[in-house]
């Protein structure tokens, strides 16, 4: 059982998607649980994917290619998380990159793996004004309100975002996740952001443990 899994997770490494499919097959022919070949196969293998990009040894490319090969495999084996009463249903995510700031493959390929990993994803696109977070969190009563900024001039409307979310009195029913290149943990407590992603791997996981 364990080599099959293992196996599963060196193809989400390898990018080879039709391998992945076949070794979930023989996993379920094998009467493997639907939820441990999707923590010990296909995130194990996404983790390992994500390792390799923090190291320098992959890039954003690969992680597209391989969120979206753990995204399609996880649609397959859904009936038998289903079936099995081992998915549980996640409260949504909106996402979004702040207003002035054009920058989105970062928060693309965040979108892809939160969604790859059981969230549904309410992705705003780029250059959102602030308000438009705040009323998509007062429609959507997401659990989670995440902002990515890719420029020094723009990171001020994260600030601007949780600001209004306080006047309007809903700051305490959503949690703030944010990232970008300039931002930092430091930046994140100043303005009152509840975590923050250095990366797109870090952003999810930031992202399960604030969903609990």
């Amino acid at each position: 059982m364990g080599d099959v899994l293992n196996r599963m997770a060196e193809a989400v490494v390898s990018l080879e998607e039709e391998e992945v499919k076949k070794l979930m097959e023989k996993a379920l022919e094998e009467q493997v649980q639907a939820g441990q070949i999707l923590s010990e196969g296909l995130t194990k293998g996404l983790r390992m994917l994500g390792e390799k990009f923090s190291s320098g040894e992959l890039f954003i490319p690969h992680m597209m290619i391989g969120a979206e090969i753990v995204q399609n495999c996880v649609k397959i084996l859904e009936p038998h998380l289903l079936k099995s009463g081992e998915k549980a249903q996640k409260m949504p995510v909106v996402i979004g990159t702040v207003e002035g700031d054009l920058h989105d493959l970062g928060k693309n390929l965040v979108v892809t793996m939160l969604q790859a990993s059981g969230f549904p994803v309410i992705d705003l696109g780029r250059d959102v004004p602030n308000m438009e977070f705040v009323k998509k969190v007062r429609e959507v009563k997401p659990c989670i309100l995440c902002m990515s900024a890719l420029m020094t001039t723009t990171m001020i409307r994260q600030r601007e975002v949780i600001d209004s979310l306080k006047q309007e009195g809903i700051k305490s029913e959503v949690k703030v996740l944010i990232g970008g290149a300039p931002i930092s943990s430091e930046w994140a407590r100043d303005i009152g952001a509840d975590s923050y992603g250095e990366d797109a791997m870090e952003a999810v996981a930031e992202a399960e443990k604030m969903a609990v």
